[in-house]
């Protein structure tokens, strides 16, 4: 499974890419989000958003990535404030906490035939 790791403070998504790190699981993190998912050889299965380190201009992209990759499931992640009703950006589930595959699978059905 591969995931990318989006936000605005790249040493919390390092954090949290390596609490990701599981046999199975490719993790990147990224401050240039578009570009990772248009230019990347890489086939991306979730996308992860840091809720907490969500800055404007990233919540402006959220509806141009839903429209260029309707197939890309998007979740939202807060950990420290809890999980919030953020249903104003239109996410795929909200977590608060760090997901395991088995979690995603669970969310995402299809991700299990990748």
């Amino acid at each position: 499974m591969n995931i990318l790791i989006c936000g605005g403070d790249k040493p919390v998504l390092q954090r949290l890419a390596q609490e990701l790190d599981e046999p199975g699981m490719t993790v990147q993190t990224s401050d240039h989000i578009i570009d990772d998912l248009v230019f990347s050889e890489q086939a991306w299965n979730v996308l992860l958003i840091d809720l907490e380190g969500l800055d404007s201009f990233l919540r402006k992209l959220i509806p141009t990535i839903r429209l260029e990759f309707p197939n890309l499931p998007m979740v939202g992640l807060s950990i420290k404030s809890g999980l919030a009703d953020r249903g104003d950006l239109k996410l795929d589930a909200y977590l608060d906490r760090l997901p395991q595959a088995d979690d995603l699978i669970s969310l995402f059905p299809q991700l299990a035939a990748e």
